[in-house]
């Protein structure tokens, strides 16, 4: 069973910012789910040298989804040198911590993280081209998006570094 809540707000509460928010929150937990105890069969092949399967019974458990999800950006746009517009603004994104596996605890959740982004963009009034700069993971956190496990080694993926680029649009 999953359930939750989203929405999404733009919102122009002064000339010329602008705001976004997304919000997430969800839940859910296991019907009926049995799954192998990876714990339980390492300590048991630790102790003996043998290899044996393990159950547990993961069923009304929590699923482990990140709870809260939250993103958005907010900018600020201004004419300039009368026929252009000027657009800088800042934009983050948040998930909160995730279990890897039902009931994970230690390795087997991923942290909660935030990533904070910057970007100023200069273009005619009627957008035939852009030129844009930017930054994502401005504050360089080290964080994972995902984790997995082969046999008995469990690993995390993780997010990119800050990076900075450029880039340029045209329409015709």
């Amino acid at each position: 069973n999953i359930w939750g809540i989203e929405f999404s707000t733009d919102i122009h509460p002064l000339p010329h910012l602008y705001i976004t928010q997304n919000f997430g929150w969800e839940r859910g937990t296991y019907d009926d789910f049995y799954s192998m105890d990876r714990t339980q069969v390492n300590a048991h092949h630790l102790a003996t040298g043998q290899w044996a399967n393990f159950y547990s019974n993961f069923s009304h458990m929590d699923m482990g989804i990140p709870k809260l999800t939250l993103s958005g950006d907010a900018d600020y746009r201004l004419p300039v040198f009368g026929k252009y517009e000027w657009e800088t603004g800042v934009d983050w994104m948040y998930r909160g911590a995730q279990n890897m596996l039902p009931a994970g605890s230690g390795v087997y959740v991923l942290p909660s993280y935030f990533l904070l982004g910057l970007h100023t963009t200069f273009r005619p009034q009627n957008s035939r081209w852009s030129v844009t700069v930017y930054s994502s993971n401005v504050l360089n956190r080290q964080y994972a998006t995902t984790s997995g496990n082969y046999s008995t080694n469990y690993f995390w993926i993780p997010g990119p570094p800050r990076f900075i680029g450029a880039r340029m649009s045209l329409d015709y």
